[in-house]
């Protein structure tokens, strides 16, 4: 996954919890990071959870529609590059770009310029006046704002009748362009054809959903978990047919036992027990304080997905229950390595949500 795309993920998850309810859960928001980051972009992990919580980002996510002003690009870099090193802000440029619907810029295109911390930007509502020249370029999609000096030579006051026109134009494209959004968004996916997928060790498991294609405007999951969130990128191996395991039985049986242990020790809030399962990378995806808002977490419906020597491939149906009742599943992949005594959790992955709260 290339930082765009890993920008256009996440702007899917923030837009299918706007959906959904109208506060965004950051928590659940920076748990998906990790899932969507995966060893790949681990370096960026820290930067987008800081950024989640920031005031810039809940502005943007907060408004009408959400993340669809690509005005707002410049207030998103500044605030990333009050912490970070230009070296990381450049690299977290494209991801940006693809949280805020823009398009991706060509492999040889030079790099937008990041905005310094000392100049204002300008953000939606700011009575700050921009120049006539520039009014056509502020609404198109993908624009940047200009910063304008405050050693500028004067300009004319009025504004010409073309750049009027060209201003309401784009205007109405854009409220176009967000309809259509939220039309894709509400409407409902189809559900998957009804080949049986092998079982091992559950029953009447659900069926696969497909997962959905990259938003051009608009699409996001949002609500709380590992969440990574809502509208994540479906696992791959949730969009193939299962292939039969050709490892020993004792093998995937030992493997199963280990991820219901996994949520038997976090539904108990027995973290320690519950870290004591995870084995290389996968220990950094494990956040107590997430689990600590669920009255109860459970583990449904595993069945294998592929084995491979010692590594084992696992899928299932995760229930969050919350303090007043309500809950929400999705589905998860795990990867374990058998060859360990008990089997390992090395690596795991949200697949969609299946039950909303």
């Amino acid at each position: 996954m290339n930082p765009h795309h890993l920008g256009l993920e996440l702007r899917q998850l923030v837009l299918r919890q706007r959906l959904e309810s109208r506060d965004l859960d950051t928590r659940r928001l920076q748990a998906a990071i990790g899932d969507l980051c995966g060893a790949e972009h681990r370096d960026l992990v820290g930067p987008l959870r800081y950024l989640v919580l920031s005031a810039a980002f809940a502005s943007a996510a907060g408004q009408d529609p959400p993340l669809g002003d690509p005005r707002l690009l410049g207030r998103l870099q500044q605030e990333l590059a009050q912490m970070y090193a230009e070296r990381l802000c450049q690299r977290l440029q494209p991801v940006l770009e693809g949280l805020l619907g823009m398009a991706a810029a060509a492999p040889d295109a030079p790099l937008r310029p990041s905005a310094p911390v000392s100049s204002p930007v300008a953000v939606p509502g700011s009575p700050a006046p921009l120049a006539p020249s520039s009014a056509a370029a502020v609404l198109a999609p993908g624009a940047v704002v200009p910063q304008v000096s405050s050693a500028a030579p004067p300009r004319r006051s009025g504004v010409s009748p073309l750049t009027v026109v060209l201003a309401f134009v784009s205007g109405m494209l854009l409220m176009a362009l967000a309809g259509i959004g939220l039309y894709l968004q509400q409407r409902p996916q189809p559900a998957v054809g009804s080949r049986p997928l092998p079982q091992a060790g559950a029953s009447g498991g659900p069926a696969a959903q497909p997962a959905p294609a990259a938003p051009a405007a608009s699409e996001a999951r949002p609500q709380p978990e590992a969440d990574a969130a809502l509208s994540g990128p479906a696992s791959p191996a949730a969009e193939t047919e299962a292939s039969p395991t050709s490892g020993s039985p004792e093998a995937l049986d030992r493997s199963l036992a280990s991820v219901r242990a996994l949520y038997e020790a976090l539904s108990a809030k027995d973290y320690a027990r519950a870290r004591s399962l995870f084995g290389g990378g996968a220990a950094d995806q494990f956040d107590p304080t997430f689990f600590d808002q669920f009255t109860r977490v459970t583990v449904q419906d595993l069945r294998p997905i592929s084995e491979s020597g010692s590594s084992v491939s696992l899928e299932g149906v995760v229930s969050f229950v919350y303090p007043d009742g309500t809950s929400q599943s999705e589905t998860r992949t795990f990867t374990l390595d058998a060859s360990s005594d008990p089997p390992l959790i090395t690596a795991s992955a949200f697949g969609r949500v299946i039950k909303p709260r």
